[in-house]
């Protein structure tokens, strides 16, 4: 059960009147793979998203995701100060809820910064076989790697020397938040790459190519 804010319009004589009010609205009870009930604010793990040959091992993909209502093919993932976006499409029927508590305490803090994209090395199996087997550990987020990316989105960046002050930073270790690749080339006056076919990871990959090419610039200017 959800309450929902509602707002009515109408006019009377020219003047337009308004009201609000509190409903309830109750979504169907959705379930998990195994048949677990699945709320919003419930992080599944979703499996058979297809497999690749890494270093002549056979590798199959999983992906965290956070559940949201109304489900229509979207979930969350985090980026790594924990704002949230929504990516799709995750469907229930390949999907197991995460149990936290089976894992380390990295496991949950990794996925609320960034961590969600994972590779395991067994095509199927329970919760945790299918993340005990995978790459987690390699993609553990640390709260240093969280105050780095803090640190470059809080940069006031209006002009070419607030980038030199910089620029150590900027091209130091560390994810860098997309607000900031944008100010780099609108300060130097390049031209962001253009989304084709829906493509936004290709454009934003030119476009991080594009502002280390701009920072290598001015680094030896």
């Amino acid at each position: 059960m959800e309450s929902v804010l509602l707002g009515y319009s109408w006019k009377i004589n020219n003047y337009t009147m308004s009201k609000q009010k509190t409903v309830s609205v109750e979504y169907p009870v959705l379930k998990d793979s195994l048949g677990n009930e699945v709320y919003p604010g419930d992080v599944l793990l979703e499996y058979g998203c297809g497999g690749s040959s890494f270093d002549g091992q056979q590798k199959y993909a999983i992906h965290l995701w956070e559940m949201i209502y109304p489900f229509k093919g979207y979930g969350i993932n985090y980026v790594l100060d924990s704002e949230p976006y929504k990516l799709c499409w995750f469907g229930l029927k390949k999907s197991i809820k995460v149990d936290f508590d089976q894992f380390a305490p990295e496991f949950k803090y990794s996925f609320y910064h960034g961590m969600s994209q994972l590779y395991t090395t067994i095509k199927s199996g329970t919760l945790k076989e299918l993340i005990d087997n995978s790459d987690w550990k390699n993609k553990i987020v640390n709260p240093y790697d969280v105050d780095l990316y803090l640190k470059k989105k809080n940069l006031t960046l209006d002009s070419i020397d607030d980038i030199k002050k910089n620029i150590d930073l900027l091209i130091g270790p560390g994810a860098t938040p997309r607000v900031v690749v944008d100010k780099i080339l609108d300060i130097a006056g390049a031209s962001h790459a253009p989304v084709i076919n829906g493509e936004i990871g290709f454009a934003a990959i030119q476009d991080s190519i594009s502002y280390s090419e701009i920072l290598d610039q001015i680094k030896n200017s």
